[in-house]
Parts: C-alpha cells; structure tokens; sequence
C-alpha cells in the first residue's frame, strides 16, 4: 500500500465536503476537519471511507461532519 503526501506541512489545511479511500499523508501548520471549516470550499462531511491515514501538525481539529468508517484507518500525531 503506499501514501499519497497531501501537504508539505508548511501551511495550514482544510479539508471539507470530501470522501477519501485513498491512503494518505496529510500534515500542516493547522489541520481542519469537518463539514464547516473554511469559507473556501462548500460545506459538506468529510468521510474517510477506507484506507490508511497518518495526519499531523501542530494543531489538529475534528468537528462536526466528520465520519471515520470501520474501513479506514486514522491516525492523529501532533508535531
């Protein structure tokens, strides 16, 4: 299985209003989870529908509209 790098870890991320099954990386600054978190994409839940996820930084946030099925893996580090 392999990882996809999301971010370089240098800037702020939000994710919002997506589905992911693919096995990633993501890390930043800040990293946002949830249906409303930025202004900048429409709002929507954000599911992690299957595979393996390593997300890190200095600040992590999950709110609401987060779903994490049986089928992923999610695992939280703070930098």
């Amino acid at each position: 299985m392999f990882f996809l790098d999301l971010a370089n870890g240098d800037e702020d991320i939000f994710i919002q209003n997506e589905k992911l099954s693919l096995s990633k990386n993501i890390s930043g600054k800040t990293v946002k989870i949830g249906s409303s978190v930025t202004d900048g994409k429409e709002e929507g839940e954000v599911v992690f529908e299957k595979g393996r996820y390593v997300i890190s930084g200095d600040k992590i946030y999950i709110g609401p509209g987060t779903k994490i099925t049986k089928e992923s893996q999610v695992k939280f580090k703070n930098r």
